[in-house]
This record gives structure tokens, C-alpha cells and sequence, in this order.
């Protein structure tokens, strides 16, 4: 069961939580580790300069010079 409890002018949970609620403040974590992971597989892979690339020639396209 979880209480406010009063800490200066601001208020805070306290007591325990559930299971389902602990679940859920894992899944902003897994998906940052998901990320990262991804992201640096991409970096390996060599994926940077394609996309490196492939921008520059998109903005020198839309200023008309390529």
C-alpha cells in the first residue's frame, strides 16, 4: 500500500508497490539498453557514413546545387 508522506512542502510515495508497477519502471530501461545496442551495432557496421552521405546529398539537392 503506498502513503503520502509530507517532506518539507513537497510530498512523496512511500510503502511498497506492486509487481506490475516495478515491471513497468523496467521497460524505459530495457528499451534504452535496446537502443544503445542497436545504435552501436549500426556504428560497427559502418552504417554512420551512408547516412553521412546520403544527407549531404539530400541538402545539396534541396538548395538546387546538386
Amino acid at each position: 500500500m503506498l502513503s503520502l508522506t509530507k517532506v518539507g512542502c513537497f510530498f512523496i510515495l512511500t510503502g511498497q508497490t506492486d509487481m506490475k508497477n516495478a515491471k513497468s519502471r523496467k521497460t524505459p530501461f530495457l528499451l534504452l539498453l535496446l537502443f544503445l545496442g542497436l545504435l552501436l551495432v549500426g556504428i560497427n557496421v559502418g552504417e554512420v557514413s551512408a547516412v553521412w552521405e546520403k544527407a549531404v546529398r539530400i541538402c545539396l539537392s534541396c538548395i538546387g546545387i546538386g
